[in-house]
């Protein structure tokens, strides 16, 4: 048996309950999530000259200089 399959099946890595196994991202819903972020965006770019999209990105950066630290 190899290694991997003995890990996977031990009392260490019991299987999942059921309700972690389902796949609840449909594609429907990856549809709906998208056009909602595109969408915001959009009212973003109209309504206020991106500046939550800039405020965002620099935090983002300033996170990634944070986690960069742990590195």
């Amino acid at each position: 048996m190899p290694l991997a399959g003995f890990f996977t099946r031990t009392a260490l890595f019991p299987k999942a309950p059921i309700a972690i196994r389902h796949n609840f991202m449909t594609n429907t819903i990856a549809i709906w999530l998208g056009g909602l972020v595109l969408s915001l965006i959009a009212v973003d770019a109209i309504l206020w000259d991106q500046s939550v999209l800039i405020f965002l990105g620099k935090a983002l950066i300033a996170l990634l200089t944070k986690m960069a630290f742990w590195r």
